[in-house]
């Protein structure tokens, strides 16, 4: 909770930043505020910071217990991580049906997970896909659930890492060339690398990844469709060499819930 809070401060800066010389004026206050909350947050212990978390949102004890994770039987513990030549070098897998693309770092942490890659649990007629009146279609529940019942349980059609080139050709012409071309060069290398793990996906999966929607034709047939439909995986599996994130590519049935909405 509070790295979403600390996430959302620095969407707002960075947002701030984009924003014409008036329109900073006008924020000036608001944004000498928001850097001081975040100085003082950094220089919190985590004790503290959870306390103000509390103080600030007014939760109870209950709503601490609530809020805090169950315990995870099939947890594997601590990753010891040791610098290895790979960890920057991406490598294609494929788990099931999904085809997935990590550096050699993040490829090692999921190995450490006991029994990794779990079989899919069937969760066959929770739910069902509809339209709706007046919002485009919808999910809706088959039968009656109670919190913590697992809804669906899918793999996606591909995972893919969201962050600056690791080539180091690309790496030495984008810095050395002007703006408008290391536009169009980071474009293409994101094609290349979605082309790659498009072209492993079987004949089936390919059909049902382009017929999701593109709501960012500027980034081309293959980003386009995967930035539109995909979701970000939380900082759990972010990659430590801190290079990039990863983005989910949801299976059909909840990407085309995304592009509608």
């Amino acid at each position: 909770m509070v790295h979403r809070f600390l996430n959302a401060a620095n969407a707002h800066q960075r947002f701030f930043s984009t924003l014409k010389s008036s329109a900073r004026e006008v924020d000036l206050n608001s944004r000498t505020e928001l850097k001081s909350v975040i100085n003082a947050l950094t220089r919190m212990t985590p004790e503290e910071m959870h306390k103000k978390m509390r103080d600030m949102m007014g939760l109870t004890d209950n709503d601490m217990k609530a809020l805090a994770p169950l315990p995870d039987e099939n947890d594997p513990g601590i990753f010891e991580h040791e610098p290895r030549p790979d960890d920057d070098v991406r490598t294609h897998v494929q788990v099931g049906d999904s085809q997935c693309l990590l550096t050699g770092y993040l490829k090692r942490r999921l190995e450490h997970i006991p029994g990794f890659p779990r079989p899919v649990k069937e969760t066959g007629g929770t739910y069902r896909i509809s339209s709706t009146l007046h919002r485009g279609i919808g999910m809706f529940a088959a039968r009656r659930f109670k919190t913590g019942d697992l809804i669906t349980d899918e793999r996606p059609l591909m995972v893919f890492p969201m962050g600056p080139p690791t080539d180091l050709n690309v790496i030495t012409s984008i810095t050395t060339t002007t703006d408008e071309k290391r536009n169009n060069l980071l474009n293409c290398y994101s094609q290349e690398m979605m082309g790659s793990i498009f072209e492993r996906m079987s004949e089936e999966n390919q059909e049902t990844f382009m017929r999701l929607h593109n709501g960012r034709l500027q980034n081309g047939p293959l980003l386009g469709v995967a930035r539109t439909n995909g979701y970000g995986l939380e900082d759990a599996l972010k990659d430590e060499t801190e290079i990039a994130d990863l983005l989910s590519m949801m299976s059909s049935n909840i990407g085309s819930l995304k592009s509608e909405s």
